[in-house]
């Protein structure tokens, strides 16, 4: 029997306020200082940013662990009120 792949997603959504906003670039910079071999996508979307975030790190991790990582990188940002919504699906890099 052959295994293939397997991928997790977890998602979390935080509302955003419109003045204030991190820019993507900002985001994607946030992540990467803690998870450098990732790989991230950031897209704004109307008033939230859809992230998605590559890591081999992730494979040791549950679900709610990656979640944490992730939002983790952006604590600071969200307390501040720099970012109200996101949408964070994390995966196993091969």
């Amino acid at each position: 029997m052959e295994i293939v792949a397997v991928y997790f997603i977890a998602t979390v959504s935080i509302y955003l306020k419109r003045d204030n906003i991190m820019n993507i670039e900002e985001v994607k910079q946030k992540i990467a200082a803690q998870i450098p071999d990732a790989n991230i996508e950031v897209v704004a979307l109307g008033n939230g940013f859809d992230i998605i975030v590559k890591s081999a790190i992730f494979a040791e991790l549950s679900e709610l662990k990656r979640q944490q990582k992730v939002l983790g990188c952006l604590a600071d940002a969200i307390a501040q009120g720099e970012i109200h919504a996101v949408t964070v699906k994390t995966y196993v890099n091969d």
